[in-house]
């Protein structure tokens, strides 16, 4: 639409000079901006220099083109303006063909017709203003998307060679009692972070509609047990909280994503934790109900926290709810985990519910999840090591050479030589031209004893400055037939099917955790 305030500009392509001044009229009179002209080629100037919203065609012109060859035209140069056909032919193969190009509507010439004009153009404006909102909602959806992910993949990249470092740190024995707590304290901490950007993202995930999980029917009273021994062995112990569970249900039994679950009951003991005081108490237990003959098994976690008061009640699983502006400012976060956890519980047909007799007087969520008769799969759970736990070695005869891609400068100098330091032979490169480079090298380049070294395997970035990671693996595949890697902060499930499209092996999300690297990059290496 137009800014001079009428309600668009038409274009009114007209050979009969007195016809087109009454359409003119009929259509200023109804509140449009009106471009009068009596041929094509004065016609192609108007568009050119003014924004036209729709066209207003006579079929039967004063030239060899016709109004439709015009449109015609028009649609081949990609000039893409809604058009609407006027013409005294009213056989049903004019109008078909007319409809088949493209052209909105049309308006029989007959003795009225200019009655008509005002209405046509009104219901097709109407259709016009519809789709370009539509348009532009959709195209604000994608640019917000790609904020999110943009903003994920700046956030993460800085976090992954602190968290190498740390993690490093953590396994030096040389390193005092004291250090290497410290240390502890500063992977908690980068976790957390890295916590708060999948929040971020899985609000969007749930936004979208584009949540997926992973179902299998376990026995879920280890992901309980987990969670209970993972939260309660760091932050609540900090804060003197004492933990208490009992685990009273018969059966655990349960049709779940297993990492999804496990998600829910971090985040309500995390919360749970947050917002009771020191020297406070948390108990979890579970049991079995039974409603019309469908068994559940309910999960409930109590604190003798804050509390909740009842105003905020209807409002806690609300994203980015977290009650006044006090409590965020006391007691930090973004306010997504309970709004996650909700959407997480109603995948799988399940609740998840709050109570409280307000504030001050603690909390209880309530998790219900349907029971199923066995279980089809074993969940196994890792130890909660705080990333204390020793690096899998990989044996000395896996000396592989490696090539790394990677633009960010930190990172790639701390995975480098922790890759190197792990038994492997590493190439650097910064941007897909260099890794490209590298590898053609690798392949020629013949060593002492006269062997070549080639590279074995691909650990690549999915930015990179002069091209992407999927562009990269995709040549490399092609010349080389090698596997790969992803490492990227952009972890949505599109860059993740995506990047198994373009012939990684794996997707590894930053910051990166090197232990699970080193997994990763033995378990390749092993199925060559």
């Amino acid at each position: 639409m137009n800014d001079s305030g009428q309600r668009g500009t038409i274009l009114v392509l007209e050979d009969d000079p007195g016809i087109g001044r009454l359409q003119r009229l009929q259509l200023e009179r109804a509140g449009y901006h009106v471009e009068l002209t009596t041929n094509t080629t004065d016609a192609r100037t108007r568009l050119s220099a003014h924004r036209i919203d729709l066209l207003l065609l006579d079929y039967q012109l004063s030239e060899p083109t016709n109004g439709l060859e015009f449109y015609r035209q028009l649609q081949e140069e990609s000039r893409e303006v809604p058009a609407i056909l006027v013409t005294g032919y009213g056989d049903e193969t004019r109008i078909i063909e007319a409809m088949r190009a493209g052209v909105r509507d049309f308006i029989p010439k007959t003795p009225n017709f200019i009655d008509l004009v005002a209405p046509t153009v009104e219901r097709v404006m109407k259709q016009v203003q519809a789709e370009r909102l539509l348009l532009e909602a959709e195209a604000a959806s994608r640019a917000k998307d790609h904020f999110i992910a943009t903003l994920s993949h700046e956030l993460r990249t800085p976090l992954t060679p602190v968290l190498a470092l740390v993690s490093a740190f953590q396994r030096d024995t040389r390193l005092p009692q004291d250090v290497q707590e410290d240390m502890a304290t500063i992977f908690r901490n980068i976790e957390l972070e890295a916590r708060l950007i999948d929040d971020m993202l899985d609000i969007t995930r749930i936004a979208k509609g584009k949540l997926e999980l992973q179902f299998e029917s376990i026995d879920i009273r280890p992901i309980i047990e987990h969670a209970i021994k993972t939260c309660c062995s760091h932050e609540a112990a900090e804060k003197m909280i004492v933990c208490h569970e009992k685990l009273d249900a018969t059966e655990h039994v349960a049709r779940v994503d297993a990492a999804r679950l496990t998600q829910v009951f971090w985040n309500v003991l995390k919360n749970a934790i947050k917002f009771t005081p020191v020297g406070g108490q948390i108990f979890v237990r579970t049991r079995r109900e039974e409603a019309n003959g469908n068994p559940s098994l309910v999960v409930e976690v109590e604190d003798t926290g804050i509390g909740i008061p009842p105003q905020m009640l209807p409002r806690v699983f609300g994203a980015f709810q977290q009650g006044d502006r006090s409590i965020t400012q006391q007691f930090g976060g973004l306010g997504l985990g309970l709004a996650i956890s909700k959407a997480i519980m109603e995948a799988h047909g399940g609740t998840i519910a709050a109570a409280s007799l307000g504030s001050d007087l603690g909390s209880t969520f309530t998790v219900r999840l349907p029971l199923t008769q066995a279980a089809t799969a074993a969940v196994v759970v890792e130890p909660a090591t705080g990333g204390r736990a020793d690096a899998p070695r990989i044996s000395d005869s896996m000396h592989a050479h490696l090539l790394l891609v990677e633009d960010h400068p930190d990172t790639a100098h701390v995975m480098a030589r922790m890759l190197r330091r792990a038994g492997f032979h590493v190439t650097a490169a910064s941007n897909l031209a260099q890794a490209i480079a590298e590898a053609e090298a690798a392949r020629k380049t013949v060593d002492d004893n006269g062997r070549t070294r080639p590279i074995r395997l691909v650990i690549s970035d999915l930015g990179l400055p002069d091209g992407s990671g999927f562009d990269l693996m995709r040549k490399l595949r092609a010349d080389h037939r090698l596997r790969g890697v992803a490492l990227s902060g952009f972890g949505m499930e599109d860059d993740v099917r995506r990047a198994e499209e373009a012939g990684f092996s794996r997707h590894l999300t930053k910051p990166i955790d090197f232990d699970l690297l080193l997994t990763t990059i033995r378990e390749l290496l092993a199925a060559e």
